[in-house]
């Protein structure tokens, strides 16, 4: 598996997840609640041409309302499962409360760190 697979792997796991708009963009326009996929930081293990591992940051965001933080409360066991089901070779290993820009505004989000194995 390659990078790109892992990614769209992870994309449409998370795509399963109902009414959670999913997105590979960083720069995109979001429609919460939403999940940016972010580049993943790449491990390579002696003597490998190809990396062997991939740390993908996963931001799920909200809108600001009175419900944001139950919401993302309710939302990051599903999206953790999805990927973890969803995948033979992903899992989620941290949730990290904080937000996520988003032109002028910062969303109220959680960033999971997914880690792969390629």
């Amino acid at each position: 598996m390659n990078v790109r697979e892992a990614a769209e792997a992870i994309e449409a796991a998370l795509a399963a997840v109902p009414n959670l708009r999913v997105t590979r963009d960083p720069g995109a326009s979001l429609d919460p609640p939403a999940a940016v996929i972010m580049p993943p930081r790449l491990t390579w293990e002696t003597g490998c041409t190809e990396p062997t591992a991939a740390t993908f940051l996963v931001y799920l965001t909200q809108r600001f309302d009175d419900r944001s933080i139950e919401n993302l409360w309710d939302l990051v066991p599903v999206a953790a499962a999805a990927i973890d089901e969803g995948t033979d070779f992903a899992v989620v290993t941290i949730a990290l409360p904080g937000t996520y820009q988003v032109g002028n505004a910062d969303l109220p989000a959680y960033e999971l760190t997914v880690e792969a194995d390629l």
